[in-house]
């Protein structure tokens, strides 16, 4: 038997939920996730997500949750389409990806942290990155050329536009 519910209590720790079916609410049921040994994923279920719940030979005890039912009050993400995947969040986070377009999107409000007890290693033809203020916290080496369209400062003060008492600026010793 398969019937449309709402979730009324969910239970996240445990991956259980209660439904609301015409007029009568379920005992604890498991809510189906991906889940196995290669890899696990986690999303919380929320009071009034609409779901199906599905219970082999009518038999409630082995019931189980199916949830992300699409419905006049839960629309298809607007970026959702043909060639793209979109995860969207509840505060606005949007992550797309376009196979077309070949182009993964991050689109957030929030903070993004990304922790690796190992290298990061980025390849690419070119990279941009547009910022307010980067901070670099650690050794920097530059293995290429550096290009600076701007000021450069140090703990000393400004290295661009500094004046030298010495003539013949370029014949000028290094700053110890």
């Amino acid at each position: 038997m398969i019937q449309v519910g709402l979730i009324t209590e969910p239970n996240n720790k445990k991956a259980l939920a209660k439904v609301a079916v015409d007029g009568r609410v379920t005992d604890w049921l498991p809510v189906i996730s991906m889940s196995g040994k290669f890899k696990r994923v986690y999303s919380p279920a929320s009071v009034d997500d609409q779901v199906l719940v599905i219970n082999p030979h009518g038999n409630n005890e082995n019931g189980f949750i199916l949830r992300g039912v699409f419905s006049k009050n839960l629309k298809t993400p607007e970026k959702a389409g043909d060639d793209c995947e979109v995860t969207e969040y509840e505060d606005g986070t949007i992550i797309t990806y376009d196979k077309e377009a070949k182009e993964l999107n991050v689109e957030t409000k929030s903070k993004i942290i990304i922790k690796v007890d190992n290298d990061v290693i980025i390849e690419c033809k070119k990279a941009t990155i547009k910022a307010d203020k980067i901070t670099l916290d650690g050794d920097t080496k530059i293995i290429g050329n550096l290009e600076v369209t701007k000021s450069i400062k140090d703990k000393k003060g400004d290295l661009t536009g500094h004046k030298h008492k010495v003539t013949g600026h370029n014949l000028a010793e290094p700053r110890p």
